[in-house]
């Protein structure tokens, strides 16, 4: 047999729409319930791109459904060996990862659950997409330290939240960012910086640094960002040279603007006096504001600008 001949015989093998083998059923349940998992996201997704037709009862999300089953569908039945073959492939390596406490199943599930959650509520899911995908260093690790549902950590930081800022006037569709800045204060106003041991990486737990607020870049960051998630807000973690900070989502210039005078005139005035507020814009122009532990007052100066990647929790 020559080479073109087995590549022939070989697609001939995995392109076979037949479904063979004494488990006929339960490969048509496990495709069927992979297709179903594919299925809710796609169709959450592609339906915020929908325009707003006023077709009667929605036969334009009815469409767009029965299209999107069949594509899948078509798509499992001519792939069903390959996709096989690949979702074992994933097995295998969701287990080694769970085993060696990598990405595991946990993690998988954790992220199709947020993600599935989230772009139900977001006007823009391919924002958060590109997030998901997007480069950062031991994200894994980052993720699996990060923990906004710990008693300590919610005990910590309801504490900070009545602690600072309780008696400040402000529109209450900013109570989430007015939050994120009492906390913000409680931990940079304590923060000593210790450095990981000599050729380790240590990822601390929040509930272990809210006992110290002590530890290096990465600690830190994994607190602030268990903190603000946990009382509602949107924060990231932003990898540059050598360094990982987090910065908190203020929205468009408007907003941000509105947030700035509060931080000047009302929550921060002394830090803040003849100061700068350093942020970043996204490709959205959404303003993301610093919260590095270098300052005491939120919007500090960047030890490196350069944004080399950013890890989203929304």
């Amino acid at each position: 047999m020559n080479f073109k001949a087995g590549i022939r015989n070989a697609w001939k093998w995995l392109s076979n729409t037949r479904i063979p083998g004494p488990y006929v059923k339960f490969k048509f349940y496990f495709l069927f319930i992979f297709g179903l998992l594919l299925f809710f996201p796609l169709f959450i997704v592609l339906s915020k791109f929908i325009p707003a037709n006023n077709w009667p009862l929605f036969f334009d999300i009815g469409l767009l459904a029965f299209l999107l089953l069949l594509v899948i569908y078509l798509a499992i039945r001519l792939t069903y060996r390959i996709l096989f073959i690949t979702l074992a492939i994933c097995f295998c390596a969701l287990l080694w990862g769970t085993v060696r406490d990598g990405y595991g199943f946990k993690e998988l599930i954790d992220d199709y659950t947020d993600f599935t959650y989230v772009v139900t509520r977001s006007a823009q899911p391919q924002d958060i997409i590109i997030s998901k995908l997007s480069y950062f260093p031991n994200k894994v690790a980052f993720s699996k330290a990060i923990d906004f549902n710990n008693p300590e950590v919610r005990t910590f930081s309801l504490r900070a939240t009545r602690k600072y800022f309780k008696d400040a006037e402000y529109p209450r569709k900013y109570k989430q960012i007015v939050h994120s800045l009492a906390i913000f204060k409680e931990i940079n106003s304590q923060w000593y910086y210790v450095s990981d041991p000599a050729f380790r990486e240590y990822y601390a737990k929040p509930q272990e640094s809210i006992k110290t607020l002590a530890g290096d870049c990465d600690d830190h960051t994994i607190l602030m960002a268990s903190c603000i998630k946990l009382v509602g807000g949107t924060v990231r973690m932003v990898y540059t040279e050598k360094h990982v900070f987090p910065e908190l989502f203020l929205g468009q210039q408007a907003e941000a603007d509105t947030i700035f005078r509060m931080i000047k005139w009302q929550l921060f005035p002394e830090e803040t006096k003849r100061r700068l507020l350093h942020f970043h814009r996204d490709e959205n122009q959404n303003i993301w504001l610093n919260l590095d532990y270098t300052a005491r007052y939120p919007g500090g100066p960047f030890l490196n600008e350069k944004v080399l990647g950013t890890y989203t929790l929304y």
